[in-house]
């Protein structure tokens, strides 16, 4: 599969595994309950993030969420790119999951002026602020990429 295809390929998936996972929590558990056991470390809870990442900076942010989720999109329009020219898939599919959460979360303030998150895990005294598929995409991307960085360093180029 070429770099653009692949590219497109998982970002188109993880803004749609995004947006539905949020439509669903928004369609099905917001109206009903505030929060859903799943396992001894996982819940689902409805939140709306009108903050950067996991709320900071809600108060200064005020209503600027569309600011901000226009400066999101484009800064996933540029990563997009970036996956598209990129030299190895790891690189292509690093920055085009990076870019997919980027915009998935960029839809939401946009459209919303918030974003919705639903992930509640917490483990062994830890406990994370919610988050949502963007941000697992957003958390995959650069894990792929650091992967890659190590295990699979550019060859050098020989002119």
């Amino acid at each position: 599969m070429t770099s653009w295809r692949l590219a497109l390929a998982l970002t188109g998936a993880s803004v749609a595994a995004d947006q539905a996972s949020k439509q669903a929590i928004r369609d099905g558990l917001a109206p009903n309950v505030d929060s859903m056991p799943l396992t001894s470390f996982l819940n689902i809870v409805y939140l709306e993030n009108r903050g950067v990442s996991f709320g900071l900076f809600a108060d200064w942010l005020g209503d600027s969420a569309v600011a901000f989720g226009a400066a999101s999109g484009l800064v996933g329009f540029a990563l997009l790119l970036w996956a598209i020219r990129a030299r190895h898939p790891f690189e292509t599919a690093g920055f085009a999951l990076i870019a997919g959460g980027a915009f998935g979360n960029a839809i939401d303030r946009l459209r919303l002026g918030a974003v919705t998150d639903f992930i509640d895990l917490y483990v062994a005294g830890w406990h994370w602020p919610a988050f949502n598929l963007a941000d697992v995409a957003i958390a995959a991307g650069v894990g792929i990429l650091l992967f890659g960085g190590f295990f699979w360093p550019p060859k050098p180029q020989i002119s």
